[in-house]
């Protein structure tokens, strides 16, 4: 009998706990935020980390300035996650909630509400603090600070269950139970590189930069290079769309490779022009400064390419699948014509274009680029800053290269969202076009000597791999090379599937890269290809030489390169020792880190969670009794 009793009693507040308001196991909802991850270098750590196992905190909501200062200075509870829009994202609210007692996470909603200007990388443009020239003055360097609270971005849907639950604590004067926000996004890599990388928590920032030629015959032929920056940034990092930072100037360069093709004299110049779309810039020009190094003091010591390196010659120690690069000498590279934001975003109508140089040397260059420019009826003219912007160029700063920038801006970005979540468009297609006819017509010059002839670009196919990247990256265009309609590395907004520029972490053993890079190489693959006549195929197995691409059978000039810092060593193809921590080598890390675990979930009062506790000991208690009871009664009944 006494069982009986228990069991019910038992059954019965395993129900009550279930189905009360206050059941404190209750999960209301799962999110899909994306985390503010943790970065190392040399000097130390940037970004965020929960703790390990994560916490859950009582969820706030402020829109505006009254009510951020509200619960910052004044919290309805002991410890809140705070949901802000972004316009207050800024380093002096920051600041305040590292000196707040209360505010213990931070979840930004998703939208720009009304923003008009918001840059969260450095005012210099550059991934490390400098004293050198403010080419983004709308720049906080969020992105370049530590905090000791978790931040976490919020997709449009996640936002509105946000609002709603934030909203529903503060209508209740956040009387128990409550919505808490739950954040798990614990990042293993603590300290420094040298000791996340020690550790085996954290890797190197990188990953494959692009160059393609019409001509790889001769080392030694005088070339031009035609190169952009191909990655981005971007608090949060799965959103650094880059649209005008990166697509716009590759695109350009894309676009003047087409041009330059359909001159078969390309292919049988005495001269060439090299195209090279490079990664990891936004990281110390990572991309740059590997493949200029790599051009003058590569050296293989295990494998094929250790006796002749070439074309389709491997290399084992280091791990690189081709030394096709090898075949371009350093000093063969007289010129440079870099090309950086030409989107015409924040650009006023009928504004020139700006060459940038860097110093004396190459002022005559930049003068040849501007004649150019002027003898096809766009508008260029000469920076008033002495210097370049952020780009490539800064890797043949010791080289006898002449080297120029193009851009759309003169002393400071034009672009008001530089590295960040809201560059996620390009405003005018036909200013890239613009750019991608001085880009070709400059390079027809050096190559051909053809001082009267206008390159031709073809602008529909700039509107074409724009709208991809920009708007659905899972198009029919790009399907043609090689990309899958559901390619999986893509963010979801305003419903449309952007490409994510961020150029993740180096794997030695792999060529994957960002989807703009992974596009740049089919397609310099498919136009550096000079065969008269082309097999058509379905997949590689169908082509005897080359690749298919396009549905055709092509074996162009088009290479990966690696991008990663000269201030590690690799060279067993995985684990990654430090090298050289100067100060002229970019050392910037990934953390490793767990599954991220957002969720929605009910916080019960503390006085009620103690009380369940002592109602649990005295069922527990009362439950041993009656059973206790009940065996005495059926043994004392036996010996009746």
């Amino acid at each position: 009998m006494g069982g009986k009793i228990s069991s019910a009693i038992m059954f019965a507040v395993f129900v009550l706990l279930v189905t009360s308001d206050n059941n404190p196991f209750h999960l209301w909802d799962h999110l899909e935020p994306y985390p503010f991850v943790r970065l190392l270098n040399a000097d130390g750590a940037i970004g965020t980390s929960s703790n390990f196992n994560g916490e859950s905190h009582t969820l706030c909501l402020a829109t505006d300035e009254d009510s951020f200062k509200k619960y910052v200075d004044h919290s309805p509870a002991n410890s809140i996650a705070l949901a802000i829009t972004a316009p207050l994202l800024t380093s002096d609210n920051l600041d305040r909630i590292s000196r707040s007692r209360h505010v213990k996470s931070i979840a930004v909603l998703y939208g720009k509400h009304n923003l008009t200007a918001f840059s969260p990388a450095n005012p210099t443009g550059e991934s490390e603090p400098s004293d050198s020239h403010r080419w983004n003055p709308h720049g906080n360097s969020i992105r370049f600070r530590e905090y000791s609270f978790p931040i976490v971005f919020l997709n449009e849907n996640d936002s509105k269950k946000v609002i709603t639950a934030a909203t529903k604590n503060a209508d209740k004067k956040f009387s128990y139970p409550q919505f808490g926000l739950f954040i798990d996004s614990f990042m293993h890599g603590t300290e420094d590189a040298e000791t996340c990388l020690r550790r085996d928590v954290c890797q190197p920032i990188g990953g494959q930069s692009v160059w393609a030629t019409f001509n790889l015959t001769t080392a030694t032929k005088d070339t031009l290079m035609i190169s952009s920056s191909a990655d981005s940034d971007a608090l949060p990092y799965r959103m650094a769309f880059g649209a005008n930072s990166a697509t716009s100037a590759s695109v350009a360069v894309l676009l003047a490779a087409e041009a330059l093709s359909h001159l078969k004299e390309m292919f049988t110049a005495d001269r060439r022009v090299l195209f090279a779309l490079f990664s990891a810039e936004s990281f110390g020009h990572v991309g740059s400064r590997r493949f200029v190094h790599d051009l003058e003091h590569f050296k293989c010591t295990k494998g094929a390419a250790a006796t002749e390196p070439g074309v389709g010659v491997s290399c084992d120690e280091p791990y690189l699948p081709d030394t096709a690069f090898t075949q371009i000498k350093l000093d063969s590279i007289k010129m440079v014509l870099d090309t950086q934001m030409v989107g015409g975003n924040g650009v006023r109508p009928n504004e020139p274009f700006f060459v940038h140089s860097p110093n004396s040397a190459s002022n005559s260059f930049a003068d040849q680029v501007i004649a150019v420019a002027n003898g096809i009826s766009q508008n260029v003219s000469m920076s008033g800053v002495v210097g370049v912007p952020p780009s490539p160029v800064a890797a043949f700063a010791t080289s006898a290269v002449k080297a120029v920038v193009l851009s759309d801006f003169n002393d400071t970005f034009t672009d008001q969202f530089y590295h960040s979540r809201f560059d996620d468009h390009v405003e005018s297609v036909e200013r890239v076009c613009k750019a991608a006819e001085i880009l070709a017509t400059t390079a027809m010059k050096f190559v051909l000597n053809d001082t009267d002839s206008r390159a031709s670009v073809n602008c529909t196919l700039a509107k074409l791999i724009i709208d991809c990247f920009t708007i659905d990256l899972g198009c029919d265009f790009l399907q043609r090379y090689g990309f899958p309609s559901d390619y999986n590395d893509t963010t979801w907004t305003d419903d449309r599937r952007r490409a994510n520029l961020y150029s993740s972490v180096f794997q030695a053993s792999s060529t994957a890269t960002t989807p703009l890079l992974s596009f740049a190489y089919n397609f310099l693959a498919h136009v550096t290809d000079h065969s008269k006549s082309r097999k058509s195929c379905e997949s590689h197995s169908d082509c005897k030489s080359g690749q298919c691409i396009a549905s055709e059978c092509v074996s162009g000039a088009a290479y990966f390169h690696r991008a990663v810092s000269l201030a590690f060593d690799y060279s067993d193809g995985s684990h990654f020792t430090v090298n050289n921590f100067s100060t002229s080598e970019s050392s910037w890390t990934e953390s490793n880190w767990q599954s991220l675990s957002v969720r929605i979930n009910q916080l019960d009062d503390p006085a009620a969670e103690a009380g369940f506790l002592v109602f649990g000991l005295f069922l527990t208690l009362s439950t041993a009794a009656l059973a206790r009871w009940g065996g005495s009664s059926k043994a004392i009944r036996s010996l009746g």
